[in-house]
């Protein structure tokens, strides 16, 4: 992965909440930030939103992809209730 799709990465896993990307001195600066925009659970959204799409298409989640790894914990957990996919 090249430093600017790592970068991007990092960043959306922030917007996500990750607070452990940065080191102790940003940390509360993050945290207040992502306390003042509540993320809404787009987390649970975002993913069943892949996993719909690749239901209907498979074509568009290969199994290398983080849209078929998504896909992949759903068929193996289709039932499961709680939380976002594990494979988010």
């Amino acid at each position: 992965m090249g430093t600017l799709p790592r970068l991007v990465r990092l960043a959306v896993l922030a917007d996500f909440g990750r607070t452990d990307l940065i080191g102790a001195e940003g940390r509360n600066e993050l945290t207040e930030a992502l306390d003042r925009l509540p993320r809404l659970d787009i987390e649970t959204a975002l993913a069943d939103a892949v996993v719909a799409q690749a239901l209907r298409n498979p074509e568009k989640a290969p199994p290398s992809s983080w849209p078929g790894g998504l896909l992949a914990a759903h068929q193996a957990n289709p039932d499961r209730t709680g939380g976002g996919n594990p494979a988010f």
